[in-house]
């Protein structure tokens, strides 16, 4: 009778080992479905960090803000160009931040709301000045002071979205 009682004891490892590998591929399969949801929810979030957006537009802010003196201390050098390169990366970084979802706790808030407008309109008076032909100096130098002036704004908005 001993090959009987080795035939069950075989059986009852095989049930142990099966049931064991059930259970561990019921957990990884639990893990995938998490693991899918919060894809999913981030995905459909987008998840941009409007700490993270809101930092980018401080940075070019004072990338811009470095051309455009470049422009109004050194007149004889052609800085159109950088300038423009400068300013539209940084409407690109005010347009990530007025058209991302993780923004709007950030647009009710007073810096925001006073702030962006501020910096489109100096944009466009900045652009309009480059484009045309022959820089008029004097109302660059303007610009220029209007928009470091815009500087603290930048920065408390930086702060409100942390």
């Amino acid at each position: 009778m001993k090959p009987r009682s080795e035939h069950r004891s075989y059986l009852l490892w095989l049930a142990l080992g099966t049931a064991c590998m059930a259970l561990v591929m019921a957990g990884m399969l639990g893990l995938q479905l998490t693991q899918n949801r919060a894809i999913r929810a981030s995905s459909e979030l987008r998840g941009d960090n409007v700490t993270a957006l809101t930092f980018q537009l401080e940075r070019e802010f004072l990338r811009s803000r470095e051309a455009l003196e470049a422009a109004v201390n050194h007149p004889g050098n052609d800085h159109s160009e950088e300038l423009m390169l400068r300013l539209d990366i940084l409407m690109s970084r005010v347009e990530l931040l007025r058209e991302n979802p993780s923004t709007e706790v950030l647009k009710s808030r007073p810096e925001y709301m006073a702030t962006l407008p501020r910096l489109e309109a100096l944009h466009n008076s900045i652009d309009r000045l480059v484009e045309s032909k022959g820089v008029d100096q004097a109302q660059l130098a303007a610009l220029a002071r209007e928009f470091s002036a815009l500087g603290p704004e930048i920065q408390a908005l930086t702060i409100a979205a942390a």
